[in-house]
């Protein structure tokens, strides 16, 4: 599961139809920490290559047991997000 996005990283390089996607998920109940990251395409992480850049983002998951897994928690706050508005899900 990732996003296929365009991303402009601070140093002004941008990167077209990047993949990303969450790497790592640090937490507990009142607050997760997701690391996501980006690469050049998905053809990258099959040549175990080093990803070209990481973002962290914070959200406050849902403990109920109807809840959906910390993933798809995790994906569904990234889609609530402006800069993931028009990224594609793959």
């Amino acid at each position: 599961m990732g996003f296929i996005k365009n991303l402009t990283m601070p140093s002004g390089v941008s990167l077209q139809n990047a993949y990303c996607r969450i790497e790592k998920i640090i937490g507990d109940k009142s607050s997760m920490s997701i690391q996501l990251a980006y690469y050049i395409n998905q053809i990258a992480i099959e040549q175990k290559l080093v990803s070209a850049y990481t973002e962290f983002y914070q959200f406050v998951p849902s403990i109920e047991d109807s809840s959906p897994n910390i993933f798809k928690q995790s994906y569904n706050y990234l889609k609530t997000l402006p800069e993931f508005s028009n990224a594609i899900e793959v």
